[in-house]
């Protein structure tokens, strides 16, 4: 490990960067074949010199996947940092539909990358996953010539994920974000009963989740209920009740998500079958204010993961599940700082060192 790359981490991913764009670095635009056709990604390799590592990230849920300013921002900290990083855009993920294909879709951009002429020597590549690309991140484990993979808000346990987001705003005093409800129905909306007009009613959940991430304040004090109705004018009338649920603005997508759960529709979800095989080390980060995924998901990943596998937890309040936590809110508690630059550090020197 280099001092400079450890440094240059530190500057980058710490509660003190000032969110710029981050290092310049040599980019290109490549396909690689996914489930969908011909599928864009991102590679980036360090402007000072040969990589010395390499990287592969498996995206969360976003309609810009590697396009999303934070995506870039990240692999370009990486990158200067001594990584060649390949950053790809899985087309189910963009559409915000979590399905089973990323799991082949990220193998494909993996072989994508073992094929780049700037891979060094002898490299076994390191994959960093967000949130829900912990799903594909650990079935990609298994491969041998993957040495590590680091995963960010992810989770163990599908039936968790999927009741932690349709919980209603006033049921829970944890942190919850409602915007996230749509995408526990749009993940299992094969296995619903059908709906009368199945396009108009994805379309104007994908509208509902696009259109309010953006603004923050849609989520708190049920701001999200008047927009959820004012999209549901768009919808069939057979299916607005449905997608009224599915927002969080009725009662009852908890119980169509527990049925689904209860005839096994989740269970290609569950990544806790093929912990077996992962063939390297895994290191679990986990916000404990996640307000997606609960924190309760880094111990069930610990507890999943068989012995033979080498780990390593990262519990940090440095980070909620969509960024960095800014520095004037960690001052406030000067105490947990300290152990919150321990933790940085700690996840700093791993990134460092793997996928060399």
């Amino acid at each position: 490990m280099r001092v400079r790359d450890l440094a240059r981490l530190m500057a980058g991913l710490g509660p003190w960067a000032d969110g710029s764009p981050g290092p310049a670095t040599i980019l290109r635009e490549l396909r690689f074949p996914s489930s969908a056709g011909p599928a864009p990604a991102w590679l980036y390799a360090p402007t000072s010199g040969p990589p010395r590592r390499a990287w592969l990230l498996s995206p969360g849920l976003h309609h810009e996947q590697a396009g999303d300013p934070r995506m870039d921002r990240f692999a370009r900290v990486l990158a200067g940092a001594g990584a060649l990083v390949l950053s790809p855009s899985l087309p189910d993920l963009t559409r915000l539909l979590l399905h089973p294909r990323v799991i082949a879709d990220l193998a494909a951009a993996f072989a994508t990358l073992l094929a780049q002429p700037e891979l060094p020597a002898g490299c076994r590549p390191a994959v960093f996953s967000i949130s829900v690309g912990s799903l594909a991140a650990l079935r990609l484990a298994a491969d041998p010539r993957v040495s590590a993979v680091v995963t960010f808000g992810g989770y163990a346990s599908p039936t968790s994920l999927l009741r932690s987001v349709t919980r209603l705003h006033h049921e829970t005093e944890a942190p919850f974000d409602p915007l996230n409800a749509p995408l526990a129905l749009l993940a299992l909306a094969e296995h619903l009963p059908p709906a009368h007009d199945p396009g108009a009613l994805t379309a104007a959940w994908i509208r509902f989740v696009r259109l309010s991430w953006p603004r923050p304040a849609m989520k708190t004090g049920g701001a999200h209920l008047p927009f959820a109705h004012e999209l549901a004018a768009a919808v069939h009338p057979a299916d607005r009740e449905r997608f009224l649920m599915g927002c969080g603005a009725r009662p009852g997508a908890r119980a169509l998500v527990d049925d689904v759960l209860a005839r096994g529709g989740a269970d290609a979800l569950d990544p806790r079958p093929h912990l077996g095989r992962i063939a390297g080390a895994v290191h679990v980060m986990h916000g404990r204010s996640d307000p997606t995924i609960p924190f309760s998901e880094l111990a069930a990943l610990d507890a999943a993961l068989p012995a033979h596998v080498p780990r390593r937890l990262y519990a940090t309040g440095l980070y909620s599940h969509t960024g960095a936590t800014g520095a004037r809110e960690l001052l406030r508690d000067l105490p947990a700082l300290a152990g919150e630059a321990r933790t940085l550090l700690g996840l700093a020197s791993t990134l460092a060192q793997l996928g060399g």
